[in-house]
């Protein structure tokens, strides 16, 4: 729902998917849905609510039997919300927290979205050398793996940096 413009609904049927979560003490599913609730929160222009679940998100990650994708996830979501607040630093500094810790788990997943959000952060904070090296691995692991989207959004990225833009995917 939310990939499709319908935030209302995605952010009552993830805050039900939560409550059942957290009845259930499912941590691992919890941390994903709060990481998913903050971004939703900040597509709606309410980045204060964005940064508590994205807060959340981190914390509960450390508890989590999944926690280097759990962390990745989640400081990924924080570092997104924080370069839409232009906290460019910030965000830098969780997408590199997000970095690490997907580099210790299993995701290619978590770890490619990582490095193209750190990628774009890192542009926007005028760190162009690292977001253009950050942004071309991304791009060659994305399409090494075949996913075009994450590969896109990297190449974008790279693609800003080139034309001086300072914006990334």
């Amino acid at each position: 729902n939310r990939y499709l413009g319908h935030l209302q609904p995605a952010r009552d049927q993830h805050t039900r998917a939560l409550a059942i979560c957290q009845e259930l003490g499912d941590v691992n599913d919890e941390a994903e849905i709060l990481s998913d609730l903050a971004v939703l929160y900040g597509q709606l222009g309410q980045f204060e609510s964005a940064l508590r679940y994205a807060d959340a998100a981190v914390a509960l990650s450390d508890t989590s039997s999944y926690v280097a994708v759990a962390k990745a996830v989640a400081h990924t979501a924080r570092s997104t919300i924080r370069s839409w607040l232009g906290d460019h630093q910030l965000a830098v500094a969780d997408g590199l927290a997000a970095v690490t810790a997907a580099g210790r788990g299993t995701s290619l997943f978590a770890l490619q979205t990582a490095l193209v959000e750190t990628a774009a952060a890192e542009q926007r904070a005028g760190l162009a050398d690292a977001a253009a090296e950050r942004a071309g691995h991304a791009a060659q692991l994305s399409g090494a793996v075949g996913h075009r989207h994450l590969e896109g959004r990297a190449l974008t990225t790279l693609a800003a940096g080139y034309l001086g833009q300072g914006a990334g995917a």
